[in-house]
């Protein structure tokens, strides 16, 4: 009888921990649509192609830079590390093809708000590749808000 009281809180806390991870990815996920709403909105009111790069580059370096202050924390949990370094690297390649860098054409100036709509659409995919602690999510948040 021990035995099935103990299992028993082990179960709940496992599935509530599951539900804390799926809902800070969907917080990321909600934070990242806005953010990219307002990126691919500066784009398309942008006067000239130099602009549109420059609010294109801006916005993602900026997510890269929060996310290697993620990477450097020790408080962040290990299991988050793998997926912060894909988002970073996702959004660095997405940088890379902006600027035709790495093996990537640069995105013509033409398409640019083509390329900002896709960036936005990729990132509000996130939860389909990325799964992340609510502690990690709050402070990406956090350190986005603030920089």
């Amino acid at each position: 009888m021990i035995k099935k009281k103990m299992i028993i809180p082990f179960f709940i806390v496992a599935i509530i921990s599951s539900g804390l991870a799926q809902d800070g990815t969907s917080r990321l996920q909600t934070h990242l649509k806005k953010y990219f709403n307002t990126t691919v909105e500066k784009v398309k009111m942008a006067e000239s192609p130099d602009q549109q790069r420059q609010i294109l580059n801006d916005s993602m370096h900026k997510l890269v830079m929060v996310l290697n202050t993620i990477q450097n924390r020790s408080d962040i949990p290990a299991q988050d590390l793998p997926a912060v370094n894909k988002l970073k690297k996702q959004f660095q390649q997405k940088i890379d093809e902006l600027n035709g860098r790495n093996g990537f054409n640069r995105v013509t100036d033409g398409n640019l708000v083509d390329f900002a709509t896709y960036v936005q659409q990729d990132m509000e995919q996130a939860d389909r590749y990325v799964t992340l602690s609510l502690t990690t999510v709050l402070l990406i948040i956090i350190i986005l808000l603030l920089i």
